[in-house]
């Protein structure tokens, strides 16, 4: 018995282990099985994998028993210009080979060290063989990123490649700044909502963006402005940029990308984790490749260093409201820039508690995946470079007691941050961080690395205060002096360089309880920020007193305040002015 069970247990084992063999001889090519395209005019073949999962393309092999590939004729896609081979570039690189063991691989794929992590673009790749070719002369063959140099799968040909070229690039993809997109809903209720059909562009931001649009759209461009929760993590926004181009184009459309501050760096995103996929050029404005210093006391302790108008704005309203932006985290420096004040050296970045969780993860190196990659970043303003820290138990890597600022940056990201190591160019203006997006000079470089024409009206408007009106769930509208009406959209109203006096504002509620904020944005960078509630859905009308040169928090008041006659204006301002010089609340 004992033996009967033994050999029949022995038999199990080996059936076992046979079916275990058939299945890793079938299994790849069932998961991994693929056909291709091709085509071929006297020499030169063209190849393009159509099925299997383009993106676990990891090795890509075109082998002919009966000729051999010329060196430095090998193409891969970029868009409408073929470009010559890669060569073995260093880690973590795309390289394409020619030649193999025998002399008669075509070749592209991936050092070792990079196939665990990214796959070589998609589109049409080609070789030059020495003498003429048939269809029966070569083969194609690929396998999956983690099986490099293994569990190779031979593709199937379905025919002629249809479309020799990309379709010519048409349309600009443009991705704003820090705090530039705007959801009431999200906001209100401080609840992440990564539906780019939510967020439209702040009422705020609309002068800086709106010319650069503008001018794109003169231009010819199609323009897709991607807004998006500029909260939270720069990996989930660029997930929610590549749905935006899918459904913005057709499979075998290149387009164009331009990110401003953060959204150069949501589209470096896009670049990495996609492999290019879609893009022909990518113009960084003003990011912080390297992190920007500012970033730091905003990050660990909500306080708003930054003199950039747009970016203030939004993270005072969302660190007041809401707390501090988990995104603030993607914009810590990535080199040592905290001195301790008693040793009089900088600490190393990398043993800080806080640190960038982001950009020294990026694998953002040339040649960039055949995507023509370009920076322009702004000098010649005093920006921070060093903190000066001491010991603190609230601050792990130390608090903030002094800075350290140079003339190499445009006052919100230094120079060095600003570029990129291997882009084909490396534009600088001497001018702020807004300017360079907005002013007549910013334009002009962007359109002219686009291949457009420049413009030369100069659109960029000088802008140093604000008063914001924030109001959910309900519409609002304010009239000046002059009767000058303005009316809330989706959910704000910003007044830009608003001028001293009173404002009539009329509030018509959407429920029975209205959250209303009024935020104070001074030229000389002081803000003031207060929340009210209404209850009830009768319409409301209030009077706003703003001034800029004596300023308070609550500005929001009854109309009857003004106009009791028990209680005339002129004892009413008599009363606010005393109330400032007491500090009377």
């Amino acid at each position: 018995m004992f033996e009967t069970n033994y050999m029949f247990s022995k038999y199990k084992f080996l059936a076992s282990f046979i079916f275990i063999g058939i299945l890793f001889l079938i299994l790849p090519s069932s998961i991994y099985a693929c056909t291709y395209n091709s085509t071929i005019s006297g020499n030169h073949l063209d190849v393009q994998v159509q099925s299997g999962d383009w993106s676990n393309l990891g090795v890509l092999e075109i082998i002919s028993s009966s000729h051999t590939p010329i060196w430095k004729t090998m193409y891969q896609p970029s868009g409408l210009n073929w470009v010559t081979t890669w060569e073995n570039l260093g880690n973590n690189m795309y390289f394409g080979l020619v030649g193999g063991s025998n002399g008669d691989t075509a070749y592209w794929g991936f050092n070792s060290m990079a196939v665990t992590s990214n796959t070589i673009p998609y589109g049409i790749y080609g070789v030059d063989f020495i003498g003429t070719l048939t269809h029966q002369d070569y083969y194609v063959q690929m396998n999956h990123p983690e099986d490099f140099g293994s569990n190779y799968i031979v593709c199937q040909r379905n025919g002629d490649i249809l479309k020799q070229n990309f379709e010519p690039v048409s349309k600009v993809f443009f991705i704003p700044g820090i705090g530039a997109s705007w959801n009431v809903n999200a906001f209100i209720n401080c609840k992440p909502d990564n539906n780019p059909k939510d967020w439209t562009l702040a009422s705020y931001a609309k002068d800086i963006y709106n010319p650069v649009l503008t001018a794109l759209t003169s231009s010819h461009w199609q323009v897709v402005p991607f807004y998006y929760d500029w909260t939270q993590d720069i990996r989930n926004s660029a997930l929610s940029l590549n749905d935006v181009i899918n459904l913005n184009t057709s499979q075998d459309e290149k387009v164009d990308l331009v990110g401003h501050s953060m959204g150069g760096l949501i589209g470096r995103n896009y670049l990495e984790t996609q492999s290019g996929r879609k893009a022909a050029k990518f113009y960084a404005v003003g990011s912080p490749n390297q992190g920007s210093a500012l970033a730091y006391p905003a990050a660990v302790d909500g306080k708003i260093w930054t003199d950039d108008l747009i970016e203030k704005i939004a993270t005072t309203l969302f660190a007041k409201h809401c707390g501090i932006p988990k995104s603030l985290i993607n914009l810590l420096p990535t080199y040592d820039y905290l001195r301790n004040t008693r040793t009089k050296q900088l600490e190393s970045v990398t043993s800080m508690k806080n640190q960038n969780n982001y950009l020294p993860t990026s694998n953002f190196i040339t040649p960039f995946w055949n995507v023509k990659v370009g920076t322009l970043a702004g000098n010649g303003q005093a920006t921070l470079k060093i903190i000066d820290v001491i010991k603190d138990p609230k601050w792990p890597d130390g608090r903030p007691v002094d800075i350290e600022k140079v003339n190499e940056g445009d006052g919100t990201v230094l120079l060095q941050s600003a570029q990129i190591t291997g882009a084909s160019t490396n534009d600088v203006l001497n001018q702020k961080h807004s300017e360079i997006i907005s002013s007549t000079d910013g334009i002009n470089y962007i359109l002219k690395f686009l291949g457009s024409p420049g413009i030369s009206d100069p659109p960029y408007p000088h802008e140093n205060s604000a008063l914001i009106l924030i109001g959910y769930p309900n519409t609002f509208q304010i009239s000046d002096k002059n009767g000058i009406t303005t009316s809330s959209e989706n959910g704000m109203i910003a007044i830009m360089n608003p001028k001293d006096g009173n404002y009539q504002l009329q509030i018509n509620p959407a429920s029975q309880n209205t959250t209303f904020i009024v935020a104070q944005f001074l030229a000389d960078g002081k803000y003031f920020y207060k929340e009210y509630k209404f209850k009830g859905s009768n319409q409301e009308t209030k009077i706003i007193e703003f001034n800029n040169k004596h300023p308070n928090e609550d500005i929001l008041h009854e109309v009857r305040e003004y106009n009791s006659p028990t209680f005339p204006k002129f004892w009413f301002d008599f009363w606010k002015f005393w109330k400032n010089i007491h500090k009377i609340n």
